[in-house]
């Protein structure tokens, strides 16, 4: 999947500042608002509440506004919701618009998401483009409605159509991964670069990814910097990160080590797994920063508890060589064990040569002439009360162990300039 569609979480302010068809109305109840809440103007409230009390829809609609999100007044949600109603059910469609996402995430009401499916469904039908968004999301992943994807595809179309960044979006992707439509790549550019002109940062980055890949378009590097860079301005995580690879790997840039650390930390202290790999890479090699194991160990760790399989395996390499961390073997291959288990490659190669240095170190050892096999009561003696070993000399011998267990691996230990350990190679196709 090259893309995620956003939750429905966006527009309600503005939502109800959209134009409806009394354009008069609606204009006059929003400078009341605005003067009650920039010039503090008493009376102008009042006129707004009056005029709601007596019925007038935009009004109410306005106070919803200001109930919901604390502008002027204390925030109230069934106050807010109160209004959206009186105004939704004299057909008014920013109100029901507002009301749909009221009920669907249950602010000042039950959740009741066939309610907001209801209500998004009346305003879209009045050419609401954020109501025929949301409409489309409800379809798309059967929220109060059974899904159906063409009926996604219908509702986004149409607000796209009108401009609705958020729909172009997700009609990009539509089009993108073929769900609800034929898949058409070229539409698909077409889409997210009507979203990412109006600034929409997830367009960018699925643009970027387009250009970067060659989906839909002639492959352009260049370009594919161009709306990296717009994304991870924005604080884009997976922009950031990609932006870094470009930087690190000179694909559509100058090479410049030092900006690839500056984006991998942006990212990195976002919380983006590969991007807390890669900076650890960096610091492990010295790359654009001054080297400091102990760093990359922190970053390895971050990414590896996140259940980053390359970052697993590379903090298996640290702790296998002591960098940056006391050489622990055991713990070493607890991380290849973890990366392997995801089918990291690396990571399995490097446990099949030790388990191969395993096996050649025990047929090494000399053969030991077997004791005569104790009666029947005599071993379940000894399993019974077993002697107690040495502690240090344990210590010694699981040492000794782990010591030959990784002695002809090493050469599978490879240092950090191993293509192997470089994530850069590998962009991120999607937002997690």
């Amino acid at each position: 999947m090259t893309g995620f569609t956003r939750l429905i979480v966006l527009g309600l302010v503005l939502t109800a500042f959209a134009q409806p068809a009394d354009a008069m109305t609606w204009a006059r109840a929003v400078a009341l608002a605005r003067a009650f809440v920039s010039q503090h103007n008493r009376s102008a409230f009042v006129q707004l509440q009056d005029a709601a009390t007596q019925g007038d829809p935009a009004a109410g609609t306005v106070l919803g506004v200001m109930y919901q999100n604390g502008k002027g007044v204390t925030p109230n949600l069934p106050l807010a919701f109160h209004w959206y109603r009186l105004a939704a059910h004299q057909g008014y469609a920013p109100a029901q618009t507002n009301l749909g996402f009221m009920y669907q995430q249950g602010q000042g009401v039950t959740p009741n998401l066939p309610l907001a499916v209801h209500w998004y469904r009346l305003a879209a039908q009045q050419g609401t483009a954020l109501a025929q968004t949301n409409l489309g999301m409800m379809y798309q992943y059967g929220k109060g409605v059974t899904p159906n994807l063409p009926l996604a595809v219908h509702w986004y179309r149409l607000a796209a159509q009108q401009g609705d960044a958020v729909a172009q979006f997700n009609l990009g992707n539509m089009y993108n991964n073929g769900k609800g439509v034929t898949q058409n790549l070229p539409l698909a550019v077409h889409w997210y670069r009507l979203a990412a002109q109006q600034g929409d940062a997830v367009a960018q980055f699925n643009l970027g990814n387009m250009y970067n890949n060659g989906k839909g378009v002639t492959q352009n590097l260049p370009l594919a910097v161009h709306w990296y860079r717009l994304a991870a301005q924005q604080g884009d995580a997976v922009a950031q990160f990609n932006l870094g690879n470009m930087y690190n790997n000179g694909k559509g840039v100058t090479q410049n080590l030092p900006l690839a650390v500056h984006w991998y930390q942006l990212a990195a202290h976002q919380g983006y797994a590969p991007a807390q790999d890669n900076l650890g890479i960096m610091y492990a090699k010295g790359r654009g920063v001054t080297q400091n194991f102990p760093t990359a160990v922190h970053w390895f760790q971050l990414a590896a508890h996140q259940g980053d399989a390359p970052a697993q395996d590379n903090l298996g390499i640290m702790y296998a060589k002591g960098r940056g961390v006391t050489q622990n073997f055991p713990t070493a291959v607890h991380w290849f064990q973890l990366a392997a288990r995801q089918g990291y490659k690396p990571a399995i190669e490097r446990l099949r040569a030790l388990q191969q240095q395993m096996r050649r170190t025990a047929h090494a050892q000399p053969v030991q002439t077997p004791a005569a096999a104790p009666t029947p009561a005599v071993a379940q003696r000894a399993s019974a009360a077993p002697p107690i070993p040495d502690r240090q000399q344990s210590l010694r011998n699981l040492q000794r162990f782990w010591t030959l267990y990784f002695q002809a691996a090493h050469a599978h230990l490879v240092d950090f300039g191993a293509p192997a350990l470089v994530q850069p190679v590998g962009f991120a196709a999607a937002h997690p």
